[in-house]
C-alpha cells in the first residue's frame, strides 16, 4: 500500500496526447469494455463481477470513473477509478488497452486523480500495487511512499 499526502505539486505533466476526463454514469458501458480489455476479464465470470462492482460503485456518492483518450483522436485507450468518500483518496487500478500501453496512461490519470482529491479536500491518496512492479516503481517516482504491505492469500 502506498500513500501521498495532499496536497501534492507533481511539476509539469509529460509531453504526450493522453487525454483523461471524469465521466458520467451514461458513459459507464464505455468505461466496463475498457476495464474488460485491459485487464483482460473477458472470462464471464469475471467479466460479470467487473460490470457489477462499476455499475454499483457508480451509484455511490464520492466514486468517480474517468477515461483516457488520445487526444488527437479521441481513441479510448483506458480507464480508472477514485474513491474520494473519505478524506484519503484511494486510487483504483488502472486498466489501460495492450495497443495503448507505453503512452503514459498510468501517469496521466494519476495526475488528474490527485486533481480531483484535492479539490474534493482529500489530505491523502492511497493505492495497493503489486510489489517490486512497474506500477509501484512509477508511483514511488511521482512522490508516493509505501506504508505497509497487505498480504492476500488466493486458493488456486
Amino acid at each position: 500500500v502506498l500513500a501521498l499526502r495532499l496536497p501534492h505539486v507533481m511539476g509539469e505533466p509529460p509531453v504526450g496526447h493522453v487525454q483523461v476526463t471524469e465521466i458520467g454514469a451514461h458513459q459507464l458501458p464505455v468505461w466496463q469494455e475498457l476495464a474488460a480489455q485491459g485487464w483482460s476479464r473477458m472470462a464471464r465470470h469475471r467479466r460479470r463481477a467487473s460490470d457489477a462492482w462499476a455499475s454499483a460503485a457508480s451509484r455511490v456518492d464520492g466514486e468517480v470513473f474517468f477515461i483516457a483518450r488520445d487526444a488527437d483522436d479521441s481513441r479510448p485507450l483506458g480507464c480508472a477509478s477514485l474513491t474520494t468518500r473519505a478524506r484519503p483518496a484511494a486510487h483504483g487500478r488502472v486498466s489501460t488497452l495492450p495497443a495503448a500501453r507505453s503512452r503514459g496512461v498510468p501517469p496521466a490519470f494519476i495526475r488528474e486523480r490527485i486533481a480531483v482529491a484535492v479539490a474534493r479536500g482529500c489530505t491523502l491518496a492511497t493505492t495497493t500495487v503489486a510489489p517490486d512492479g512497474a506500477a509501484e516503481r512509477r508511483l514511488i517516482r511521482l512522490g508516493f511512499s509505501p506504508i505497509y504491505e497487505n498480504v492476500i492469500l488466493q486458493a488456486e
